[in-house]
Parts: C-alpha cells; sequence; structure tokens
C-alpha cells in the first residue's frame, strides 16, 4: 500500500472542504513541528478525529521514526472518553510500537547506560534542603494509622482494648473516636483515651461534653439590626428573622448593603 499517497489524498481532500462546521474538529500540522513545521495557516488543516488518528497512524507508518511513534501513540491517549477514535487493532499496533520504541532504549542502547555515581546526569539532589523537608512534612500528612510518626495508641476505656491508632479504633464503632478522645466525651457509648508506650492513660487538657456551635463557637459574631435595633447572637439567626440565610446577611453587610429593608451590622459579644 502507498502510505504516502493515502495521506496527501485525505489532507487534500480536506483542504478543499475547508473549515468543518457544526461538527467536532481538530487541527492538524501538515508537516509535523517535530519536522520542521510551523503554526503557519498554509500549515494547518481541520480534520475530524477519525481523520486525525489515520493521518497520525499513517505518518507512523511512513516515517516510524521516535516522534512519528509518540505522536500515533498519543492519539490512544483519550482526553474525552465520549471521542472514540480507534478500533481494537489500531489500539494494539500504536502500543506495540511505543512498546518496541522503548525496547531499544534499554541495556547498553539506553544513553544513560554506565553513567554511575558523579558521572550520572541525575547524580546529587536537585532540590534545596527546604524543599526536601517540605516534601517530608506533605508525605507525613499522607500517611495514616501506625504508619505515621505522630499517631497515638487509642485504649477503649470502657472495654480495654488498645488500638494502634485512632483510626483503627475508628473501624469498631459508629461514634466519632477522635471527639472521645480529645474532648472526653463518648463514641458509641465507651470512653477512650490515646495511652502511652506502658498503657498509661494521657490525660487531655480539653474535658468538653459536646461539639461547639452556634454562640458557642469561637468564630460566632453577634450581629445588630441597626432598623430594629434587634442583637442576634449569631449571623444565622439574623438571617433567619428576614427569611435569608447567614451567608445573605454576611454579603449585605460587607457590601454596606440593606436586606429585605433592614440594616445589618457585627457587633462586639
Amino acid at each position: 500500500m502507498n502510505y504516502q499517497k493515502l495521506h496527501d489524498s485525505i489532507i487534500s481532500t480536506a483542504k478543499k472542504r475547508g473549515l468543518i462546521k457544526g461538527q467536532y474538529k481538530e487541527s492538524h500540522h501538515i508537516l509535523p513541528k517535530s519536522m520542521g513545521g510551523n503554526n503557519g495557516k498554509s500549515n494547518l488543516v481541520d480534520l475530524t478525529a477519525r481523520e486525525h488518528f489515520i493521518i497520525h497512524w499513517l505518518l507512523k507508518k511512513i516515517h516510524n521514526n521516535k516522534s512519528m511513534t509518540y505522536a500515533f501513540f498519543s492519539m490512544t491517549k483519550m482526553g474525552n472518553e465520549s471521542q472514540k477514535r480507534y478500533t481494537s487493532h489500531s489500539f494494539k499496533y500504536a502500543r506495540e510500537a511505543m512498546s518496541i520504541l522503548m525496547s531499544e532504549r534499554t541495556g547498553e542502547k539506553n544513553p544513560l547506560y554506565g553513567l554511575t555515581g558523579e558521572k550520572s546526569p541525575n547524580f546529587g539532589s536537585k532540590r534545596s534542603e527546604s524543599a526536601r523537608g517540605n516534601i517530608s512534612k506533605s508525605m507525613t500528612g499522607n500517611m495514616i494509622g501506625s504508619r505515621n510518626h505522630k499517631s497515638k495508641p487509642v485504649k477503649n476505656l470502657t472495654t480495654g482494648e488498645v488500638f494502634e491508632s485512632i483510626r483503627q479504633a475508628q473501624i469498631k464503632t459508629t461514634g466519632n473516636v477522635s471527639y472521645a478522645v480529645r474532648n472526653g466525651g463518648t463514641a458509641g457509648g465507651d470512653m477512650y483515651s490515646f495511652v502511652d508506650c506502658y498503657g498509661n492513660n494521657i490525660d487531655q487538657t480539653s474535658k468538653l461534653k459536646g461539639y461547639m456551635k452556634s454562640d458557642k463557637h469561637v468564630f460566632s459574631v453577634s450581629i445588630l439590626n441597626k432598623t430594629t435595633g434587634k442583637k442576634f447572637n449569631t449571623i444565622k439567626e439574623a438571617g433567619s428573622s428576614v427569611g435569608k440565610t447567614g451567608a445573605a446577611i454576611s454579603w449585605a453587610i460587607k457590601n454596606n448593603k440593606t436586606i429585605c429593608g433592614f440594616e445589618f451590622v457585627r457587633t462586639d459579644k
């Protein structure tokens, strides 16, 4: 089969057709950029998704080089799964072509073969001490359970069972173990506590009996309806008084607007 002739025929037909209106299209470089092509109008042509895939398949067959192999392989990596443009045979061919290319760069054929220690371009850290520290912290944040050096053993004070972390204890109850441990409450009817390596309970400073909410919350603010003179403990209460949300009241205060004909302001408790 004359792949070049087929390639030129598809490009010629697309150029005569001009812009594709009312349907999905993709812009293609007639002379690939890796081979010296540019973004000029004369080097661009609109193709359907299927045409674009076939053209890159043909370019791979015609040139059979690294850049065309990569370009053809990338056509099988769908950004939008609804845009199907390859068959099982073409997908198989693309994968095999990429596999062959990669296998040709292993062992002594790899440009980095035999380069070790200071001879290797990857020798030495390319990151600063600060950057390495930040990476270490981020990795620690992703570690869970006993793998996190910050995790502590947790004991169910009711049953006496000891768990290696809050997460492990949480698996056996429907309550909030973290709240129970840190605030002296219960989880699933049981009390919990951190314990040290000897099994001794570690007292927590906070002994709250419930979650902080409404006017008890540290971030709550008092709101005054300047029009009526009525004061509210929370922004949510102020919103409910006029049939609006707390967010609406917050917006009105920040933008010096009235809401439902009323003017609201924040006040000190």
